[in-house]
């Protein structure tokens, strides 16, 4: 129960111990019912069926079809005809007590008709709710029916675009644009975030895969997930997909055509709808990096005090109070390097750079072809300069200068080293306290049109968010002082700064 405490936000009538609890099946669907709407003048008439009572005690209430804002916020709702008589219960369960017994099963098709004229525009949804009644008199609050069908539409003017229903033969939609972790270079891997909502009850788990397709209509770049996804009925699945882009991929912009394969019937292949029925999702390929592909080769260790290679994995610090962590590189054939090179620490949580001494750092001159060179730290303490928090992951990064900017060499073509430890001193940086608070001081979010402007010290990701959680942009900072994402202009947004020391800031801009 919720506590009540002083300036505590009231609790969810719908997460309240007393909440009504029916719930759709795989047989569940929501139809329009005659002429889909193209105006406000046009009502909308709807149906749902195969609900049940899955709450251990018996439901007394009314049902009905509610509007929700794309902020989640009710608008109005349409009760049953029985409302004034003891709601739906008292009708349907008029032989049983007037209630739905635990398990009961709907499979009658339940049909409402809503007047759409005085809705601004926006876009809402259509779904199914419920209400308890109690003394056959009084009614609570008017909940979501659980793992329910939905119908999305927009209003424009006087205009009504219904984008969103379930459909067996497009069972599924894009919740929010895909996005990247980091942007994406010819010839390295992208991997692509989607969330994936499933519109339909009927099982259909399959395996994700996702194209690029230029201007021309053609797939000139594919990557699929590893496994099948298991998609829940009427919710939203988060997917990431891994994609090797071609080395000869122009630098521009992309379509995405996202697939769901199904499982055991791979001739069954269903095309993912796209965000809000007409926006096309699009992948950005910029040119790569001459760091990108610098070294064909890199090969992370760890050295104890006798010289000896050990596991990476949980190194214990009170055994080995002293270690040395190095590379073996090699330089790509035609490549040349002439500068200095740095070897650290990321946390992988924070993305946090973690120093690992003076003798880290060396001037190297290397010429593609030529031996393997081994870079080693000098000796590296606990207590002095090694830093790090136990059970935290690390990856070795080898940072060098290219075009004059630093950068990290420790490019995809070569597998990833990480690190963990175990009885270190440090149980948080020893740092870490005046650093966010040097970052809270110094962040600013500016919103210029279609671009939000981060700027602040030691940024490590930053979040753009639809007010109703749908995730808009985000991008990799990897410590920048600045970033720039592109968002929808008229969209009222949440930002979330994650810094490289663990702090979390969230500001809304109009």
């Amino acid at each position: 129960m919720h506590p009540n405490k002083q300036g505590s936000a009231p609790i969810d009538a719908e997460l309240a111990d007393d909440a009504p609890n029916l719930c759709f099946n795989s047989e569940g669907d929501m139809t329009v019912v005659g002429n889909m709407p193209t105006n406000k003048q046009q009502p909308v008439t709807v149906s749902y069926h195969h609900f049940k009572n899955q709450a251990d005690g018996t439901f007394a209430g009314d049902i009905g079809l509610g509007v929700y804002n794309e902020q989640g916020e009710q608008v109005k709702v349409v009760p049953s005809e029985w409302h004034d008589k003891g709601g739906y219960t008292a009708e349907r369960g008029k032989y049983n007590g007037g209630v739905l017994q635990s398990g009961q099963l709907i499979d009658d098709a339940c049909t409402f008709t809503m007047n759409l004229e005085d809705l601004a525009d926006g876009r809402y949804y259509l779904q199914a709710v419920c209400a308890s009644i109690k003394n056959n008199a009084t009614y609570g609050v008017w909940c979501k029916m659980k793992t329910a069908p939905r119908i999305a539409f927009q209003v424009q003017g006087n205009n009504v675009c219904i984008f969103e229903k379930p459909d067996g033969k497009a069972p599924f939609a894009l919740a929010s644009h895909p996005y990247t972790l980091k942007p994406c270079t010819a010839g390295n891997k992208a991997t692509l975030c989607l969330t994936i909502r499933k519109l339909t009850g009927t099982p259909f788990d399959g395996t994700v895969r996702v194209s690029l397709v230029d201007d021309n209509g053609h797939t000139v770049a594919n990557g699929q997930t590893a496994g099948v996804v298991d998609f829940e009925m009427f919710a939203e699945t988060e997917v990431r997909v891994d994609m090797s882009l071609p080395d000869n991929l122009q630098p521009k912009k992309y379509k995405l055509m996202v697939e769901v394969i199904k499982q055991y019937d791979a001739e069954n292949i269903a095309t993912v709808g796209m965000v809000h029925g007409n926006e096309p999702s699009t992948l950005q390929v910029e040119a790569a990096k001459p760091s990108d592909k610098l070294f064909v080769q890199l090969l992370g260790m760890v050295q104890d005090n006798s010289g000896s290679t050990i596991s990476p994995t949980n190194v214990d610090l009170s055994g080995n109070p002293l270690l040395k962590i190095g590379v073996v590189m090699k330089l790509a054939p035609q490549a040349t390097y002439n500068g200095k090179l740095t070897l650290c620490l990321i946390d992988t949580q924070t993305q946090q750079r973690i120093s690992l001494g003076s003798d880290a750092q060396k001037q190297y001159n290397l010429l593609g072809g030529g031996d393997d060179e081994t870079f080693v730290t000098g000796w590296l303490k606990n207590k002095d300069n090694l830093c790090v928090i136990n059970n935290r992951i690390y990856r070795l990064a080898l940072m060098g200068m290219v075009d004059g900017g630093e950068c990290d060499l420790w490019n995809e073509n070569c597998a990833p080293f990480e690190l963990s430890f175990i009885n270190s001193v440090h149980s948080v940086y020893p740092d870490e306290t005046t650093h966010i608070d040097a970052t809270q001081s110094s962040l600013r979010m500016v919103r210029g049109g279609n671009w939000i402007d981060v700027q602040g010290e030691d940024l490590a990701h930053v979040q753009v968010f639809a007010l109703n959680g749908a995730l808009i942009a985000a991008s990799d900072a990897h410590g920048q002082h600045t970033v720039r994402l592109h968002i929808p202009a008229t969209q009222v947004v949440v930002v979330r700064v994650k810094t490289l020391h663990g702090s979390t800031l969230t500001k809304k801009l109009r």
